[in-house]
């Protein structure tokens, strides 16, 4: 799915979109000179290319008034029909808001019920439209981007923004940097692997952790506990030190995950050489 600024037109949106592909050495055709399988043959499409044997269809939506239950349909009956692949230009109704919070959690929670029929691949797609959303949302909340810009940035751009920034973990821009890669190879039908459910989880509670505004990047965190690390060796006995660290912790980050707490706390909570926590 492909973000367009919220002020952009429809004939814009197509226009770039159309560029992009022809770019990338898909030629543009009309519809009646193409012939879909009955699975697509009633939907309607803005843009279809083609590339050898593979084809492309896409709609221009916005996040304001896309239905993801339709969106689902077409994603699903692609994703069935051989060498079709299904692309959508999101593009905001308002250029001075990002997508409504409703919205992003709706996608979230469809992708999490494709997950559970087993279709992994449609739900890597859904999830992604809600983390979208969240990023731009996030990102506008901590002012890394303004609210009237964060849909104007690329969305992959923003991320590594809020990675510079160190408002999102190394870790979890690593995870999403692989599923960043995989999705793409979904979009356009490159690979057959199914996405671990385990992965499509994630990215559903990242978006909602975003949205929630409990989102805390786990770099924080180890950096906070290094910080305060040697007045709890100099005050405890080393075997007290980690639990402790743990229960300072919590008491600090009251919404970042338990795991990247605990993990924390391990990494610094057992007995070190002396002066290694100075230096």
């Amino acid at each position: 799915m492909n973000s367009e600024p919220g002020h952009v037109t429809y004939t814009t949106a197509v226009a770039r979109r159309r560029a992009e592909l022809e770019h990338e050495g898909w030629i543009p055709v009309t519809r009646d000179k193409v012939t879909l399988p009955p699975s697509l043959a009633g939907f309607e499409f803005d843009l279809v290319m083609l590339d050898g044997e593979r084809m492309l269809v896409c709609q221009v939506k916005s996040r304001a008034s896309a239905r993801s239950r339709d969106l689902e349909a077409i994603a699903e009956a692609a994703r069935t029909a051989r060498n079709i692949t299904f692309d959508i230009i999101w593009f905001g109704d308002t250029p001075d808001l990002p997508p409504r919070e409703d919205q992003v959690r709706g996608y979230a929670a469809r992708a999490l019920t494709l997950l559970e029929a087993g279709q992994s691949q449609a739900a890597l797609m859904m999830v992604w439209g809600a983390l979208e959303g969240a990023v731009e949302t996030y990102a506008a909340d901590i002012g890394v981007a303004q609210p009237d810009a964060a849909t104007a940035v690329k969305f992959w751009e923003l991320v590594t923004r809020l990675r510079s920034t160190g408002d999102l973990g190394a870790r979890d821009y690593e995870r999403l940097s692989r599923l960043y890669r995989l999705r793409n190879e979904v979009a356009h039908k490159l690979t057959p692997e199914e996405p671990p459910a385990a992965d499509v989880e994630f990215t559903a509670d990242l978006a909602r952790r975003l949205l929630a505004r409990e989102y805390v990047p786990a770099d924080q965190v180890v950096e906070w506990a290094w910080q305060h690390y040697s007045d709890l060796r100099d005050r405890y006995p080393a075997e007290q030190v980690r639990e402790q660290l743990l229960a300072l912790l919590q008491t600090e980050f009251p919404t970042a995950l338990i795991s990247d707490l605990e993990e924390a706390a391990e990494a610094l909570g057992d007995p070190l050489p002396d002066g290694a926590a100075d230096s």
